[in-house]
């Protein structure tokens, strides 16, 4: 079950870190600053498993792929939004 616990852990830290990363290039400071304290929370739970068991590095760094995709993926399917109608080029 704690392999379980350090993947789904390992899963949301890298999700809110690309989020983190997103938010910074983007220019939102509010949510880049609250995606860190989720950073640091999810990164401290993780440091005391890894302390118990080196092994909890392998699902680890499994979630760590997952969380990465998962928040890419979600971030690639977002409909673009279309453009004011004076800044079309058909004009």
């Amino acid at each position: 079950m704690s392999y379980v616990l350090v993947f789904l852990l390992m899963v949301a830290l890298d999700f809110v870190w690309a989020m983190y990363t997103q938010r910074v290039v983007s220019g939102t400071p509010n949510q880049a600053a609250c995606a860190s304290v989720g950073i640091v929370i999810f990164s401290a739970l993780l440091t005391l498993f890894y302390v118990t068991n080196p092994l909890f590095i392998l699902p680890a760094a499994l979630g760590a792929y997952v969380g990465t995709f998962v928040q890419m993926e979600m971030r690639l399917e977002r409909p673009k939004q279309s453009k004011p109608v004076c800044f079309h080029d058909d004009f």
